[in-house]
């Protein structure tokens, strides 16, 4: 690869594979206090007699999670230390601790268009680079009830999982895994539901976030692809905040718009886009075309990235 496209590559992975900040007077909502059926929920999630203190109720809550030495990752998804893409994750990482601490978005689900863009692998990923943040304390949620796929990613089968927390049969700290190598905790799916938007529309799931919320620096959501079922835009009004993962040369513009839009009508905030798989879609010859395809992806998703005029900017 010539240098002035060696630049352009990297400028394009380094602009894209991070989410963009929120928009200065952009305001992400503070989640309200909970109903009397969130309330209700709450206490069954957490055994009775440890509620006293808070401290108390996170020794207690994080004493019944499962401990495992590590997950067995799928070789496709590792990101190694020392790589390219290692470092692209550092700078997601960065901005999201950014929202963070200026904007409070630390409860946020990434999804997609469709089905195999990415977005699952991204999620790990983006949790698993969260967690090696000294002291950081980050849980990954899968919550694509529908065609669970972290557990296979991850290599671990999970006797329990957010479908049987729904379903009422387990309770939440029981039900998570805790990877000490990675300083992960994650909350699996069993298996498919068909009643997966019921389940996400419950006091239920609403409680699963009230209570990971206070206990953890970052809850990371996989959750289904949003053109293929309503669940996204149910799980994103529990959250801060939804990223689109976009997969490069295959996602079309058409639905990038129209997933926007959805998110944005059910007033779920759009926190950014991922631009995932560009490596795999690196044309290997003519130097030329593969000039013009980085130029043409850098100018789109500058656009989708850049907020339009914020009020109070020079």
């Amino acid at each position: 690869m010539t240098k002035p496209l060696d630049d352009l590559y990297r400028k394009v992975l380094r602009r894209e594979s991070g989410l963009r900040e929120v928009a200065p007077g952009v305001a992400v909502r503070t989640p309200p206090p909970p109903s009397a059926a969130v309330a209700e929920a709450l206490a069954t999630l957490t055994p009775p007699g440890t509620r006293t203190a808070s401290r108390m109720v996170d020794e207690e809550f994080f004493s019944r999670v499962v401990r495992v030495p590590r997950f067995d990752i799928d070789r496709h998804v590792l990101v190694l230390s020392g790589t390219q893409l290692a470092e692209e994750y550092r700078q997601m990482r960065t901005h999201l601790q950014a929202l963070a601490a200026e904007h409070g978005v630390r409860v946020f689900g990434l999804t997609s268009c469709h089905h195999a863009e990415g977005k699952t692998s991204t999620a790990i990923n983006t949790a698993r680079f969260l967690a090696k943040s000294q002291d950081s304390r980050v849980v990954l949620l899968d919550c694509d009830l529908r065609r669970p796929g972290v557990k296979g990613f991850l290599g671990h089968e999970p006797e329990a999982g957010m479908d049987t927390i729904l379903a009422g049969e387990t309770e939440l700290a029981s039900s998570m895994v805790y990877s000490e190598e990675d300083n992960l905790h994650v909350v699996f799916a069993t298996r498919g539901i068909s009643s997966a938007a019921e389940a996400l529309e419950s006091s239920r799931f609403e409680a699963v976030i009230a209570t990971l919320r206070p206990r953890f620096d970052f809850v990371v959501i996989d959750t289904p692809p949003l053109l293929s079922t309503t669940d996204p835009a149910v799980i994103g009004k529990r959250t801060d905040g939804m990223a689109l993962v976009v997969q490069a040369g295959a996602t079309q513009r058409e639905s990038v718009h129209h997933a926007r839009s959805l998110l944005e009508q059910v007033g779920v905030q759009v926190l950014g886009i991922v631009l995932a798989k560009v490596r795999d879609y690196l044309p290997r010859s003519k130097y030329l075309y593969r000039y013009h395809y980085y130029h043409d992806y850098y100018n789109y998703y500058k656009y989708y990235r850049e907020p339009e005029e914020p009020a109070g900017r020079g």
